[in-house]
């Protein structure tokens, strides 16, 4: 099983690698809609860790 840290690490890992191969999100400066929803499953994982 794996842990709730390795959950939040690679969904760190997974929004990281997502801004720096979009296109959209390297152009505009700005998180595309995909970016957003990876963030917001980041942020989601890290709280859970912290509980």
């Amino acid at each position: 099983m794996v842990s709730k840290s390795e959950l939040t690490e690679q969904a760190r890992l997974t929004h990281e690698a997502h801004v720096e191969a979009c296109r959209s999100c390297k152009t505009n400066n700005k998180p595309y809609q995909a970016a957003k929803l990876l963030r917001l499953e980041y942020n989601n994982l890290l709280r859970s860790t912290r509980r």
